[in-house]
Parts: C-alpha cells; structure tokens; sequence
C-alpha cells in the first residue's frame, strides 16, 4: 500500500500535496474516531481524486491547445493578448484621426463649393 502511495503523490505538487492534507484534516475534525486504517484509506481516496482532477485538467488543456485558445491560459498568454489589444486600440484611434481630418477636409471642401 505505501508504493501505492508515493506513486499517487509523484504526480502532484506540493500544493496540491498539501491541499489533500488540508481534506484529511478537515475530514479528521468532522470524524474524530476514525481509525488510521480509514485515514490511509482516505488519503489515498483523496490522492486518487486529485491525480484524476489534475488528469482532466491536462486534457482539457490539450484540448484547448488543439482548438489554438491555449494562449489565453498562461500569464505571459494574457499578457500578450493584452497588448496586441493595445495595438490594435493604437490602431484604432489612429484610423480615427484620419476619418475626422478627412471630414473636416470634405466640409471644408463643401462650404467652399457653396460659397463660389
């Protein structure tokens, strides 16, 4: 059983090490009698759930890497994305500009078609 479980807990990070903990505990402090038979049983319960939480997660990231939204996942994903979002506003205002300099331009244009 003790292979068992350090093979459960080589899949896992500290923190989630540590948040099966945290479960155990809570557990313990709900049933204070149980026994360290149940206790094993339930950490392994416990470890068990996690790997498979952390088994869903890994394919619904591959998953998200297949249909390219990946990106957004990440830190530096976000990061990137918000910039070209600052770009693309750059961009925006840019063409902006344009649009009024060349309505100022045709009003003007106008106004002195109807003067002459």
């Amino acid at each position: 059983m003790e292979n068992e479980y350090k093979q459960q807990e080589e899949g896992l990070s500290w923190m989630e090490l540590n948040r099966v903990k945290d479960r155990l505990r809570a557990e313990k402090k709900k049933k204070p009698e149980m026994t360290s038979e149940e206790e094993s049983y339930l950490y392994f319960l416990f470890l068990v759930e996690q790997n498979a939480e952390n088994k869903i997660m890994i394919d619904s990231r591959s998953y998200s890497i297949w249909f390219k939204n990946h990106q957004r996942d990440t830190k530096e994903g976000l990061i990137r994305e918000i910039m070209r979002l600052d770009d693309r506003i750059k961009e925006l205002k840019g063409q902006r500009n344009y649009i009024i300099f060349f309505a100022v331009l045709t009003l003007i244009y106008v106004i002195g078609v109807l003067i002459s």
